[in-house]
């Protein structure tokens, strides 16, 4: 159901003091370049939530681009499995969006959010930004946050880890990356196609590698792309701003929350949809006697 306006106003008053307060319990800064833009970052994200309801209302939404990780005709289907999980699947039953990435796989299915970490050993500005995921989410997140690397690709639902960092490398050899890896950090092959094509997939790369791949880049390195992992849906393609601006567990508390409201905007549309084809089926005629 629709929240009322004291409701909305609450929430977001709510959210909006949780998601501020800095680290160690200090004061909020002034404006400055990082503040501005989450700020901006929080005015798009509204702005994107209201124009969404709008369509959905009009049922005229269509979920989707290739560059999302949703395909155009992705329908939202409860899936009744041992968890209780959720599941999207394209109306012809093809497999999720990412599934193709055979790399990806074991973050995918074993962990509720996955972030994909593109950047570099050489790149400067990749540095700082290493530097706080390492203190964020393998020294303070604290132990069950960080879904450690391996390669059972085990699908439990019941037991899926909170985030999964899966470092997509623009390093220039195998030896590199491997040293610029950190502990906890599940590494796309260097020598695998995925490498490659996940960048095209979501078309961010670091400059010196748009020749070679061939695509005109979208977002540059470092970029932090957050997922949820059970519908391969992005949930930000900010994550960078948001592990500056809230920290690690900040951040992920807002991604926690973006997925939770990117649910109850699917849940709702799908309920619309119900609606509108039920009331689209013939009724049966009273009989006559």
């Amino acid at each position: 159901l629709p929240l009322t306006g004291a409701q909305a106003q609450a929430s977001a008053s709510s959210s909006s003091n949780r998601y501020r307060r800095r680290r160690g319990g200090g004061a909020v800064p002034g404006p400055g370049p990082c503040s501005d833009r989450a700020f901006l970052g929080r005015v798009a994200a509204a702005t994107s939530a209201l124009l969404l309801l709008v369509l959905l209302f009009r049922g005229g939404v269509r979920t989707g681009s290739p560059n999302t990780g949703r395909s155009d005709n992705a329908r939202g289907e409860m899936a009744s499995n041992g968890g209780g999980g959720r599941r999207i699947e394209t109306s012809d039953g093809a497999p999720l969006p990412l599934a193709r990435f055979q790399s990806l796989t074991y973050a995918l299915a074993n962990a509720d959010l996955v972030a994909l970490y593109f950047a570099a050993s050489w790149c400067p500005m990749s540095t700082p930004v290493t530097r706080e995921l390492e203190l964020s989410f393998e020294q303070n997140a604290g132990p069950g946050t960080l879904l450690p690397p391996g390669d059972a690709g085990i699908d439990d639902r019941e037991n899926r880890w909170p985030l999964a960092l899966v470092y997509v490398s623009s390093d220039r050899n195998e030896e590199e990356m491997q040293k610029y890896a950190r502990d906890g950090w599940i590494t796309v092959p260097y020598t695998s196609g995925d490498r490659n094509d996940i960048k095209r997939h979501f078309r961010v790369c670091a400059k010196r590698e748009m020749d070679e791949l061939g695509f005109e880049r979208r977002m540059e390195i470092p970029s932090l792309i957050v997922l949820d992992g059970e519908t391969h849906g992005v949930l930000t393609t900010d994550g960078v701003g948001d592990v500056k601006e809230y920290g690690g567990e900040g951040a992920l508390e807002h991604w926690v929350e973006l997925r939770h409201l990117v649910r109850a905007l699917e849940d709702k549309y799908e309920r619309v949809e119900e609606e509108k084809h039920r009331k689209l089926e013939p009724q049966p005629q009273p009989r006559i006697i």
